[in-house]
């Protein structure tokens, strides 16, 4: 029947959204390396960016821009998002032997 459908659909999206909040809480006091993608949607002093992980990351930073790399510490979670902080140091990517 579709009541129980129903009711099974939103007991597993429950289950879903405490699962990402666990793991998602387990990030606060890491760092991480993230690139940076755009503004963030609800404030455009912010950029959301993405770990290594493919994790939403939004953190405050003036001289940054789309394509940057950063060091963030995470400081906070939700269910779907990492907040965190830059740690202002440059990050340096390995220069390839071919040159790229």
């Amino acid at each position: 029947p579709d009541a129980v459908k129903t009711e099974r659909v939103m007991r597993l999206n429950t289950r879903q959204r405490d699962i990402s909040k666990k793991r998602n809480l387990a990030e606060i006091g890491k760092t991480r390396e993230v690139l940076i993608e755009s503004k963030s949607k609800k404030n455009a002093a912010e950029w959301l960016a993405r770990s290594d992980q493919n994790k939403g990351v939004v953190f405050s930073a003036a001289h940054k821009q789309p394509g940057d790399f950063a060091k963030v510490l995470i400081t906070d979670a939700s269910t779907n998002t990492l907040r965190g902080q830059l740690i202002d140091e440059p990050i340096h990517l390995p220069v390839m032997s071919n040159g790229y």
